[in-house]
């Protein structure tokens, strides 16, 4: 016994030393503080097994339409980097420009791998993905006027600020 407990205190200081030194886990990490410049619109058909974006005027049937909102953030970042928004998205708002009328109660977002599965357009947080926000995906729930549709899309941040873009103009059938 006498032998071996010379070798415990080292031991014990390696054993502090490792516990202390690892390095930090990601959730430990302080996140980078980035704000978003501004935003891209698509239109997007998602009547198959993975919305398709639509870039020209390509009929959509309205229970396979489907809006792409990608957040363009003001710097560029890296894929692995750890990221928070600065000003955090609070309400996605849809309005239809030819009536002049918010609609956004009519859309809901289609959750994916990189939203917390929440679809109300009043509650969206941002997720980062391989350096960029994820793009949000909101779908159409109901039957509007048949015919050439624009929706003009905002993002409204904690700040009042918003960054608003007009879809490319579709047909709804």
């Amino acid at each position: 016994m006498r032998k071996h407990s010379f070798l415990i205190l080292p031991a014990f200081i390696l054993f502090l030393n490792i516990s202390f030194s690892c390095g930090e886990s990601f959730d430990e990490k302080e996140p980078e503080i980035i704000d978003l410049q501004n935003i891209e619109i698509y239109n997007l058909n998602n009547a198959g097994e993975e919305p398709v974006i639509v870039e020209d005027n390509t009929p959509i049937p309205q229970e396979a339409y489907a809006i792409r909102i990608r957040p363009i953030p003001q710097q560029k970042l890296s894929e692995n980097g750890y990221y928070q928004l600065y000003d955090k998205i609070t309400r996605i708002e849809v309005i239809d420009i030819s009536n002049n009328v918010d609609i956004s109660e009519y859309f809901r977002i289609i959750p994916n791998q990189y939203s917390s599965g929440n679809t109300e357009l009043s509650e969206y947080n941002v997720y980062i993905f391989n350096g960029y926000p994820a793009d949000i995906d909101i779908a159409l729930l109901t039957f509007l006027k048949a015919g050439e549709q624009r929706f003009a899309i905002s993002l409204i941040l904690e700040s009042g600020r918003k960054l608003s873009a007009v879809t490319p103009i579709t047909t709804l059938y």
